[in-house]
């Protein structure tokens, strides 16, 4: 059974996907930190990298977009350009973008840059229509359940049957036992069934991932347990 819990706090939403009671998506969305995933932007290029093959650009916002390009792209310093991100600013690294090739609305493509051209679906709504059909969507606050149900209306009708509003008394996250589990994806360890363990540690360049077999006597039986919980810990955090 698939579902989808949502929390609604002050400042914060937090959505987890739970596919037979394991979770297998979280999303978190801040208010004071809204996600550009999917926003279309009319963008300045600031720095032509050409070792990296990358363009560096201004979004007009307080990061600027790291675009990927083909080593012979017509790019150079100044130029205005039309770019979609692709994925969330990390730490110190800024949002990923691709070059954006749509057709845009009439107007927007005499936008001086830098500027927001188009913003992105609603998160929860998109994390919803890229994934699998849930069996049931829990949602703990009226009015963010209200919304989200004119929001299937629109976007996705066949969901709005599988809304429910969430009437118990503890915090919905702690009522479904998920409360330690999201906060152990920000822990080093993970322990699996077998008593082997994984360590994932940040680094500036990479995630390192070590994984401790302990008494494990098959190394590929371990492997192939890592390997499903590997998976599904990059998918979360």
């Amino acid at each position: 059974m698939s579902r989808v819990l949502i929390s609604s706090l002050p400042g914060e939403v937090r959505m987890a996907r739970c596919v037979d009671d394991r979770l297998t998506d979280l999303l978190i969305e801040y208010a004071s930190n809204p996600s550009r995933l999917g926003n279309v932007y009319r963008a300045r290029v600031t720095k032509r990298d050409r070792g990296l093959a990358a363009a560096f650009c201004d979004i007009g916002e307080e990061v600027s977009a790291f675009v990927p390009l083909e080593k012979d792209a017509a790019l150079s310093e100044g130029d205005g350009v039309t770019l979609r991100i692709v994925r969330e600013a990390d730490g110190e690294k800024g949002p990923k973008a691709a070059l954006y090739s749509e057709a845009l609305p009439e107007g927007l493509s005499a936008q001086p840059a830098p500027c927001l051209l188009l913003r992105a679906a609603d998160p929860v709504l998109a994390l919803l229509q890229s994934t699998e059909a849930p069996d049931e969507i829990v949602v703990d606050d009226p009015a963010f359940h209200q919304r989200l149900k004119r929001l299937l209306a629109d976007g996705r009708p066949d969901l709005v049957a599988a809304l429910t509003l969430y009437h118990g008394n503890a915090a919905l996250f702690e009522a479904e036992a998920l409360e330690e589990e999201v906060e152990a994806l920000l822990q080093p360890e993970v322990r699996l069934p077998s008593g082997a363990r994984l360590w994932i540690e940040p680094t500036h360049a990479c995630v390192a991932i070590d994984l401790d077999s302990a008494r494990q006597k098959s190394a590929r039986a371990a492997n192939r347990e890592a390997a499903w919980e590997i998976a599904r810990q990059v998918r979360l955090r």
